[in-house]
């Protein structure tokens, strides 16, 4: 069996290798702040959802028995609701304004 004399070797050279990196690490720098944004977009929309669900919830209460709910968790004792839902930013919570009977976020410390 010979050896392939014409034959060149095989595989990338280095600085093809820099290229394709530094192409990857472009590419990154643009889509991983987009990406980032998303999440930031999809928590607002979640808790959104949360507070609309929570405040139906809270008239549908006060439409089946007369009083408005004192707390989230008496919509949890009365089976409104299977619990009170975390809200997407850890350093927020979903409290029920007695003044409005409405749901509001509040910061947590």
């Amino acid at each position: 069996m010979r050896a392939c004399r014409n034959c060149k070797p095989r595989g990338f050279t280095l600085p093809e290798m820099f290229a394709v990196i530094t192409i990857l690490g472009i590419i990154a720098a643009v889509v991983v702040p987009r990406v980032a944004s998303f999440t930031d977009t999809s928590h607002s929309g979640v808790a959104e959802h949360h507070i609309s669900q929570l405040n139906a919830m809270i008239k549908t209460h006060y439409n089946d028995h007369k009083v408005w709910p004192c707390d989230l968790e008496e919509l949890v004792a009365s089976n409104y609701i299977n619990a009170v839902p975390t809200h997407p930013d850890a350093t927020k919570a979903y409290q029920l304004n007695n003044r409005t009977n409405r749901v509001d976020e509040v910061i947590v410390n």
